[in-house]
């Protein structure tokens, strides 16, 4: 719910509310009507079978009581909110668009160093301390790969099929009753379990297999899983797992025949993925579809199993202080988020008095209130629903 700055008509699955009483402000009920403690009350009210499928019929609506200090109150509390919100949605949206420079250089990092573009090499320091280096190769050491997505690559890299350094094995199709006595019931992963980077075991469906099954579809640790469907080349490597765990047919099962390393094909899998390449490349007449075939003939830059190595052990001490970073500042947004809640609910309900301080707030231009509507940061339900004026509840003004 919330107040609706625009003129128009709602569906009837929302009800309009209005204030009796011209004199009090809907947009200290647009603060008021979004604190947890009135969601609590509200909730109290609702019917239904599960918390997402309630209703609060407006007549139960109307019996709710609720915090109503004089209009002159009202004025300073909205003040002094909209002043405060507007400034930690400025420093919720500088933070995300940090997370989003800070993930725009990972992937350009990626890039650059499985392509090849820039070389990693093993420098020890006047301490002797070994430490890897990026360093940018010269233009005539490069070659053209005669791959679309890849452009140039080292002179002395291969371009091969993955075919002839993996083995791709697609997952067992689903079995839901036993087809011998000797079939068990086995836990397996499919499309959904896999992320990149990441491969989640928690909460897993089983299915009946036969052991020549669990043999021909078993996974172990540092294996790489790869979607067939969905998002087809989504990737993640395998850690440790509960014996008896197998594929599904969602899923190939790659290992490395030589000294290939599977952490390597995984990163350049990434870099398919974000050139959009496996769009291209895969059938989409209903769901896009990254078949057996298509992988194992997939042609990608091979460096040899010492430069894979380096790359792999640089891109991972890399990512990984981008993603503690990135992680940092996703809390520093949670942060802000409870703060503005904590805030507002303090304020609202007269904890916190600030009629003093909403006095000495300097003006503001209009203009800068309306750059800010539906400005908010990204993945904000708040900023949803603001954004989605025309379809959210209409709260001009609400009637006890």
């Amino acid at each position: 719910m919330g107040v609706s700055p625009y003129r128009g008509i709602v569906s009837p699955a929302y009800v309009i509310q209005r204030l009796r009483n011209a004199k009090n402000l809907p947009r200290y009920m647009h603060f008021l009507l979004r604190t947890p403690f009135f969601a609590s009350e509200a909730e109290r009210w609702s019917y239904g079978i599960t918390s997402d499928q309630w209703s609060l019929r407006p007549e139960e609506f109307k019996c709710i009581y609720f915090l109503l200090p004089p209009p002159p109150e009202q004025t300073a509390i909205v003040r002094f909110l909209d002043y405060m919100d507007r400034r930690i949605r400025r420093a919720i949206r500088a933070r995300q668009r940090r997370i989003n420079l800070l993930e725009e250089y990972k992937q350009s990092l990626i890039h650059q160093v499985v392509t090849g573009k820039c070389e990693v090499k093993r420098v020890r320091d006047e301490t002797g301390v070994v430490r890897l280096e990026l360093i940018p190769r010269p233009p005539e050491s490069m070659k053209d790969s005669g791959i679309q997505w890849l452009g140039q690559v080292p002179a002395h890299w291969e371009v091969v099929e993955v075919r002839r350094h993996y083995t791709v094995q697609l997952g067992k199709m689903l079995q839901t009753r036993p087809n011998d006595s000797n079939d068990v019931q086995v836990p397996y992963l499919k499309a959904q379990h896999i992320q990149w980077f990441a491969v989640r075991i928690t909460d897993l469906p089983r299915m009946w297999a036969s052991p020549r099954d669990i043999q021909q579809f078993g996974i172990t640790a540092g294996d790489l899983l790869v979607c067939e469907g969905g998002e087809g080349g989504r990737c993640g490597m395998v850690g440790e797992i509960p014996k008896g765990l197998i594929i599904q047919n969602a899923l190939h099962r790659v290992r490395p025949r030589d000294r290939s390393r599977n952490a390597y094909l995984q990163y350049i899998l990434r870099v398919i993925a974000t050139t959009g390449w496996f769009e291209a490349l895969n059938s989409k007449a209903t769901i896009a579809h990254f078949t057996s075939e298509k992988f194992s003939a997939l042609r990608i830059p091979f460096p040899s199993p010492d430069e894979q190595t380096a790359i792999v052990e640089y891109l991972d001490a890399q990512t990984t202080r981008i993603d503690a970073a990135i992680a940092a500042t996703r809390r520093e947004i949670e942060l802000l988020r409870e703060y503005r809640t904590r805030l507002i609910a303090d304020v609202v309900t007269g904890k916190v008095d600030v009629r003093e301080i909403a006095a000495l707030l300097p003006e503001e231009p209009p203009e800068e209130d309306v750059a800010l509507i539906g400005s908010d940061e990204i993945n904000d339900s708040e900023t949803a629903e603001d954004d989605s004026a025309a379809e959210a509840l209409s709260v001009e003004e609400v009637g006890p």
